[in-house]
């Protein structure tokens, strides 16, 4: 299968079931696809998604992480990412760049004796 088809079945996969839902070595797949098509759309909001996905798979993969906080991600993730993929230049830039910090301000503050439920 081609990175293009796998890439965009990833992307479709990440926007239904979340960070979580991406196994394996699917984040990264998913990472050179959107990077890829940043630079073949012309789309530079794909790779700040890119970004945010990496930023996220290496805080998941680094310690036993609360489900209820994934889901919060997941939340903030589905505010921005049909945007993301979808609107204008200038709409998707601006909620890449809000994803970006939204998950990276949860991310630094997540503290694990929180229940997050």
């Amino acid at each position: 299968m081609a990175i293009g088809i796998k890439g965009a079945q990833l992307l479709l996969k990440l926007q239904k079931a979340g960070f979580g839902g991406l196994l394996d070595d699917e984040p990264s797949v998913l990472c050179d696809h959107l990077r890829s098509q940043a630079i073949a759309a012309n789309r530079p909001a794909l790779a700040k998604l890119a970004e945010v996905l990496a930023v996220v798979d290496g805080f998941l993969s680094s310690d036993a992480i609360r489900v209820g906080f994934i889901e919060e991600l997941d939340r903030i993730l589905r505010l921005h990412a049909k945007v993301i993929t979808r609107g204008s230049p200038e709409e998707s830039m601006t909620h890449a760049v809000a994803l970006l910090d939204a998950v990276q301000r949860r991310i630094k503050a997540y503290d694990r004796l929180k229940p997050y439920d």
